[in-house]
């Protein structure tokens, strides 16, 4: 704990002294209140998904994603060039020492089902931990601490591109982007969004500074090439999904293109389908055949199952044929499956390929225990997307309605789903507003375009390719500021306080 609060107090110490946080609009104070408001989403995150945080235990994918890069982070000490090789080794699936020496230990390394879309997995997150680790001495709160830290600079990045465009609402801009309900929680936890914030808005602030604002920098243009480089190692549909917007947005800002709507329209669509031709003619890669796939996996996650592996082979099965395992022996956590068992299973090191075997024969191989997925109390689409035309369109209902819409109180059963509708109802409240409340001024068509088709490319690719609610909500996180700067942009806020006096003071 120690620790944790002295990076409080050294980012404090930036706080006060940096540029980055110099307004004219508001008081270094109002930074530093904000920045103590952002810890406290730590705590409710403990709240919510911790059972001992100290020891990694959590309800969540935190618990295994710090049990992970601990063990990266442990060979510092005991094998430093092991270290360097489990950070940075891309092909490590094939080395099979760092297998049997450390990634056998790990409780979430192989991820089954894992997306064919660059490194979008578990593993890049895990080693990002590993590396903060180095400054976190592996102690939960100081490694949370570093994460928040993270985001929160991820926010003021964000805010620093778009304030120009926010004339007399600076303020409520740094806050909406700042405390959105479930920007404020899943920021505050070691997972893939702080980091993910922070590399989001690093490149927005960089690129706006270098392209738009003609602001060359070295420092910025390296900063520029980090976040991209995080991104694509995150999550690199999203440089997919703001690539053309950005570039539209970037275009009309320098007054090379005029029409303002028909460039979204057309650069958009022909920047898209030109993605598509390329990605199967040029890398035989089927972009609605991996959407498709990874909804698959979520619909399977959503099921749950055992995970089981021997020589080479994972092995997954339902939890209603988990009865059939036999326990050969109890401190090696070894199972043999019973006659007439149903399984899938995936050969090591290549996981793409699903075979099934139905009644099973075979009783005498033995398999190691891997672990145990519950079956998601979130399960939002059963139906399993096909990369066909006429699945797409069946599915495009279920699809704009969960990603824009769920969850809305409907069947909630969890803390978060709440939150999550929570959510949803204060946007759909500041839209009303702003639609009642406009402003006079004339509307920048340009950035609300920009915000709209950023919004609608992320959200649909969303909603097709996941289908369980929580990690819809999750997902939704990076771009959750670009869809509350659309009524922000359209809202008068004076007017607003002259309607609800309340606010006057706030």
């Amino acid at each position: 704990m120690f620790l944790a609060l002295t990076y409080c107090l050294l980012f404090l110490v930036l706080l006060l002294k940096s540029n980055l946080f110099t307004e004219k609009i508001f008081s270094k104070k109002f930074i530093v209140v904000l920045f103590f408001l952002k810890l406290t989403g730590i705590f409710v995150y403990l709240i919510v998904y911790s059972t001992d945080a100290e020891n990694y235990l959590f309800k969540n994918d935190t618990q295994s994603i710090l049990h992970d890069a601990k063990i990266i982070y442990d060979s510092l000490f005991s094998q430093p060039k092991d270290f360097f090789k489990l950070l940075f080794n891309c092909n490590d699936d094939t080395t099979n020492y760092l297998h049997s020496t450390y990634y056998s230990k790990m409780e979430k390394w192989y991820l089954i089902g894992k997306s064919d879309f660059l490194l979008n997995d578990n593993k890049t997150i895990t080693k990002i931990n590993a590396f903060l680790m180095i400054f976190s001495f592996g102690q939960f709160y100081a490694q949370i601490v570093l994460n928040s830290i993270l985001s929160f600079l991820g926010s003021i990045f964000l805010y620093r591109s778009f304030k120009k465009y926010f004339p007399k609402k600076e303020k409520l801009a740094l806050l909406i982007l700042t405390f959105i309900p479930s920007v404020y929680f899943w920021t505050s936890s070691v997972l893939k969004e702080p980091i993910l914030f922070f590399s989001l808005g690093l490149f927005i602030w960089a690129f706006f500074n270098l392209i738009i604002n003609k602001e060359f920098n070295l420092i910025k243009l390296l900063l520029l090439i980090v976040s991209l480089f995080l991104l694509t190692l995150l999550k690199p549909y999203i440089i997919v999904v703001l690539l053309f917007p950005l570039l539209v947005f970037s275009l009309i800002e320098m007054n090379i293109l005029k029409q303002v709507l028909s460039s979204y329209l057309i650069l958009i669509f022909s920047g898209i389908s030109i993605l598509i031709s390329i990605s199967f003619f040029c890398f035989n890669k089927n972009i609605f055949s991996i959407i498709a796939k990874r909804q698959n996996d979520f619909v399977s996650i959503g099921y749950g199952g055992t995970f089981l592996y021997q020589n080479g082979i994972y092995l997954r099965l339902e939890n209603k044929e988990c009865s059939k395992l036999k326990l050969m022996d109890d401190s090696l956590k070894t199972y043999t499956l019973k006659k007439g068992i149903d399984y899938m299973y995936w050969n090591y090191p290549n996981l793409k390929d699903t075979f099934f075997v139905k009644n099973n024969d075979d009783t005498l191989t033995q398999y190691e225990f891997r672990s145990t997925v519950v079956p998601s109390h979130s399960l939002i689409e059963k139906r399993q997307l096909e990369p066909t035309i006429s699945s797409y369109l069946n599915l495009f209902p279920n699809a704009v309605a969960n990603a824009f819409f769920y969850p809305f109180f409907i069947n909630c059963k969890t803390t978060l789903q709440f939150l999550a509708s929570t959510d949803n109802l204060l946007f759909f409240v500041f839209l009303t507003l702003s639609l009642f409340y406009r402003s006079k001024e004339k509307l920048n068509k340009n950035l609300l375009l920009f915000l709209i088709s950023s919004v609608v490319l992320l959200f649909l690719l969303v909603g097709y390719s996941t289908a369980i609610g929580g990690a819809l909500v999750r997902y939704k996180v990076p771009f959750l500021p670009f869809l509350w700067m659309i009524p922000l942009l359209i809202i008068d806020e004076e007017k607003c306080k002259k309607k609800f006096k309340f606010l006057k003071n706030k």
